[in-house]
């Protein structure tokens, strides 16, 4: 499954991944990592936990960076964000267009009532009320063998007037 096809298919529904505890934000990255990356088995008891025991779950090293937040981190469409505040953190997927000041993220259960999927627009270290849970502890980061399943290349035939193909245009999301 596509990073692509992976939001069409779960924006705007509810996904409780483990039947505990309704909608939580940790529901739909155990979704991700199961559609995408086939990793089953990361019990978490709270967001942080992806990224602060991540070295204890060996199906994330060897799929995942942790990498820490810093003024200069950028997030990738794919990232796993972890925020460290709050009782359990949260956690969402990054989207498309993060820059080192702002991002979006992929999450339900924004603010804590359990609420759909949805695309929501956050700051580092802001306090806006999607960001009750800052600060960004980091991203958990696809490593390149993933890339291609969820960014795959698009490739167009150019062809002439006629039909004929002329050559090929090659596209990365």
């Amino acid at each position: 499954m596509t990073f692509d096809k992976f939001i069409q298919t779960y924006l705007g529904k509810s996904v409780d991944y483990d039947h505990i505890a309704g909608v939580q934000c940790v529901d739909l990255v155990d979704q991700y990592l199961k559609d995408i990356f086939g990793i089953t088995g990361v019990y978490v008891r709270g967001a942080r936990d992806f990224y602060n025991k991540f070295n204890t779950y060996p199906a994330l090293v060897s799929a995942f960076y942790c990498i820490s937040n810093t003024p200069s981190l950028v997030t990738q469409p794919g990232d796993i964000v972890i925020w460290g505040g709050g009782t359990y953190g949260h956690c969402g997927i990054a989207n498309y267009g993060g820059t080192v000041s702002a991002f979006d993220t992929y999450e339900e259960n924004t603010y804590g009532r359990h609420e759909p999927v949805k695309l929501v627009h956050h700051t580092y270290a802001g306090k806006s009320g999607a960001d009750y849970c800052n600060p960004v502890l980091g991203v958990l980061r696809p490593k390149e063998k993933y890339q291609s399943i969820l960014f795959p290349t698009t490739e167009y035939k150019v062809v002439d007037n006629t039909g004929k193909t002329v050559g090929k245009l090659t596209f990365n999301k």
